[in-house]
Parts: C-alpha cells; structure tokens; sequence
C-alpha cells in the first residue's frame, strides 16, 4: 500500500458554498429582495439631478442668458390714468399696477393722444421717438436718469462729470503705521549730555 492510496473511512460532506462578499450570510450584504439586492439595480444618484440643473455654456438645457423685456406702455392709458402735472416713475406704475415687482424696464409708445403735461422722474424709462414729440408737444418734462441702455437722442442726454484722478495713497505696512503711532502718542524725552565730567567741572570753575 501506498500513501496516494489511502481513502479516509468516514464519508465525504459537501462544504456549503456562501455568497461572494458578504461575511457569512448567503445574499453578499444585499439582503433578500428589493431594488439594491439586484443586479444592475442601483437607484439613480441624486447628486446627478441637481448638477444637471446648473446651466452651463455649452450643457443641458442652456438657452443663453435671458435679457429682461421692457413692459410696454401706450401715452393713451397713461392719459386715462394720471392728472396733469402728475409725476411719473417705476414706484407709482408699481402702485398703480401697471408693471410687476421684478419688472424694472418700461418702454413707452406713441399709441394714443396726450393733452396733459406729465412730468416722467426717475430710472429705467425708455421713450420711442414719437412718444417723445408728443411729450413735448403736451408741456411735459423728461427728467430721467438711465441705468439700462438709453433711448434719449444723444443731444438730450446729460453730460458725464469727468472726475479728476486723485494721487493713489501709499499704502504703508503695519510695522511702519505702528512707530507714526507712537511718536506721536510718546511725550518727548528730555536731551541728555553726554560731555564727560571733567569738562563740566571745567565749566563751572571757569564761571565762577
């Protein structure tokens, strides 16, 4: 007999074969059923919806920066509505709901006669060329000061301040603003004579 010949008496019990992954269990973590435990089953991420909301230049669903529009109003609803001599801005077309809270370009049309002579103050009003004429046709003044891009003829539009340029300050480190600080907070020392005593002596003798 040889020792490849050997065969063990007892019979032979077939290991049980557990999941791949997991610790001991049979499943490998996943549990018995639901969406996780298959596969290929993975929940979408939430992550990857709020990125996709951010718009990018060239990504999804990006249609380029939106330029707010003007609310358009006609010289005739303006002649219905106000008194002669009324002044005209954003916050009383707002009182009188002419425009919304976030509109804050208004353009103006010559649709319509106007016989009352209003007086327009503020920003942000724009005028077409024939609500203009009409305007000035009526008495009114146009007294606004343009934040957007202006529909004034370049004759009527004010002039710009040129400011004159100031000498740029140098700009001095810590180290420096502290020893300013304290010569002149420090009272000043008394001088001190540093002659030696002999010539002193000398001095004194000479006086007297």
């Amino acid at each position: 007999m040889q020792f490849h010949e050997l065969k063990p008496i007892h019979s032979l019990k077939k290991r049980k074969r557990v999941g791949r992954g997991g610790k001991k269990g049979t499943y490998s973590g996943r549990g018995i059923k639901g969406q996780k435990s298959r596969a290929g089953g993975t929940p979408r991420p939430v992550l990857r919806d709020i990125i996709k909301k951010f718009p990018k230049k060239r990504g999804y669903k990006f249609a380029g920066v939106k330029r707010q529009k003007p609310v358009v109003l006609n010289i005739s609803i303006l002649e219905e509505k106000f008194k002669a001599g009324e002044i005209i801005d954003i916050v009383k077309l707002r009182a009188k709901k002419f425009i919304r809270k976030k509109d804050r370009l208004v353009k103006i049309l010559g649709d319509g006669e106007l016989k009352k002579s209003l007086i327009f103050r503020g920003y942000n009003i724009n005028f077409s060329k024939s609500a203009l004429e009409k305007i000035k046709k009526a008495g009114g003044k146009i007294e606004i000061k343009q934040k957007l891009r202006s529909t004034l003829p370049k004759a009527e539009r004010p002039k710009k301040s040129k400011k004159t340029a100031e000498p740029e300050k140098k700009k001095m480190s810590k180290s420096v603003k502290n020893k300013e600080i304290e010569k002149k907070t420090s009272p000043k020392k008394e001088k001190i004579d540093k002659k030696p005593k002999d010539v002193k002596l000398k001095k004194i003798l000479k006086e007297k």
